[in-house]
């Protein structure tokens, strides 16, 4: 019987010396291009809960980088932003963490991704000053710290902020990528688009966001983008010519510009999200109160009780679905397109003992 397959490097050694001691015949084989290599992922115990997002999608090809510890922490701050709400943070960390205690194995790690994806809507509901639809900066007992809670304008920056962050993070790995694939000097254009979008967002962005810069920081970001273009435009195809270059990188730079406008709007959508679920929060609240203001305490308290469950529970569970499903679309969608992601792979699965 012939038999042929694939086996992880760290096995290799283990497997031979199976084979030693059973008399078997044996020959490794170089891997022809174009094959297609099974996928075998490794992670840290933080980023590891975070693979079944992975494979939603695609498991990356065999000459990729695996995606899954590149989104994994804008992932759990995406979730954080949607959820909006500190107080429904700590019932989701609560609930997974009882959870987390009976179920089986294959099912612990879907708690342990929502337990992190709890603890960042706890930090940034917090932050924004929204616990189960209470706006804290209205409460006395934090009339010192109310300077400290995040406002609308500032939420909605920050989104703007954490987007283009994501972005140009992710034009970063598209240029490692194919200096990794193909070779460093086809990697030097899409590198120099980062350092240009780097540049003028520190020169044009932060005087926007009132951060005063000196003029020689002006100066040398102007210079640095300018530099940048000049081999993002006639480097772009190492050994071509400089007519092919330069129309090649005009196209860049209108998919570019275009693009880029396009990607950093989407992430609007976070600020958007995580308002309206704090607001609905407060709705609630609020008619929970009023409804039931000419009521005798005798049944205002059940009614109101009532009101307050059925409300955030329904507020809950479309905090839930939307904190999940934009989440997914920033990373399947703006993420994966700006890094460049291929995926396709096909999952490492070795013969076992029936």
């Amino acid at each position: 019987m012939l038999l042929e397959g694939f086996l992880p490097t760290e096995d290799v050694q283990k497997m031979e010396d199976v084979l030693n001691k059973g008399d078997y015949y044996y020959m490794p084989l170089d891997i022809a291009d174009g094959e297609k290599v099974p996928i075998k992922l490794h992670n840290n115990r933080f980023t590891r809960v975070y693979e079944p997002i992975t494979r939603m999608f695609s498991l990356p090809n065999y000459a990729e980088f695996d995606p899954t510890p590149f989104f994994a922490p804008f992932f759990m701050l995406f979730f954080g932003l949607c959820f909006g709400d500190g107080g429904y943070g700590l019932l989701v960390v609560i609930a997974c963490t009882l959870l987390k205690r009976k179920a089986k194995e294959t099912t612990k790690p879907v708690f342990e991704l929502f337990q992190w994806l709890g603890l960042a809507a706890i930090i940034v509901g917090t932050l924004t000053g929204s616990f189960f639809g209470i706006a804290l900066v209205d409460v006395p007992a934090f009339k010192s710290v109310k300077s400290y809670f995040l406002t609308s304008d500032n939420l909605m920056t920050l989104s703007i902020v954490i987007g283009l962050v994501q972005i140009i993070f992710g034009k970063t790995v598209a240029a490692l990528k194919i200096m990794s694939e193909r070779g460093s000097k086809y990697g030097v254009a899409p590198m120099a688009w980062v350092f240009v979008i780097i540049s003028l967002c520190v020169a044009l962005g932060l005087p926007v966001l009132k951060i005063q810069l000196p003029e020689m920081v002006k100066n040398i970001c102007y210079g640095i983008a300018a530099l940048g273009l000049l081999i993002a435009f006639f480097y772009n195809i190492p050994g071509k010519n400089i007519f092919l270059n330069f129309g090649n990188g005009l196209w860049t730079a209108y998919g570019m510009a275009s693009g880029l406008l396009g990607d950093t709007l989407s992430y609007i959508r976070l600020f958007a999200i995580g308002l309206t679920g704090s607001i609905l929060g407060g709705v609630f609240n609020t008619l929970a109160i009023d409804m039931t203001s000419s009521l005798n305490i005798l049944l205002r308290i059940p009614c109101m009780l009532l009101i307050l469950a059925a409300g955030h529970t329904i507020n809950f569970g479309l905090c839930t679905i939307s904190s999940l499903v934009h989440p997914l679309r920033l990373i399947f969608v703006e993420y994966y397109k700006n890094a460049d992601f291929e995926g396709g792979g096909k999952e490492y699965l070795p013969f076992k003992k029936a």
